[in-house]
């Protein structure tokens, strides 16, 4: 199981996560689990995204993938997240 990790500040988080939430059937589709969705407590733009996977070559792909890069770029997401990919 790979766990992956993205914290994001995004332009207006409902946008951002109406656009996350109709993305939903695409993850699963990829074997990706959404674990948690949160948002910063001092800044309610900024987002951190848990999700899982059966292992890290998925997570990796998925999350570098030029469709997301797309999606990410019009929910609003602003560059300068990171991502972190861990394998057990």
């Amino acid at each position: 199981m790979s766990v992956f990790v993205g914290i994001q500040e995004v332009k207006d988080y409902d946008h951002w996560r109406e656009s996350f939430d109709e993305d939903n059937a695409k993850r699963e589709e990829a074997g990706i689990t959404v674990v948690s969705v949160t948002r910063g407590h001092t800044n309610p733009n900024e987002v951190c995204v848990i999700m899982e996977a059966s292992d890290a070559a998925i997570a990796h792909g998925f999350s570098t993938s030029p469709e997301l890069g797309e999606k990410m770029e019009a929910a609003g997401v602003l560059p300068g997240g990171r991502l972190f990919v861990g394998a057990n």
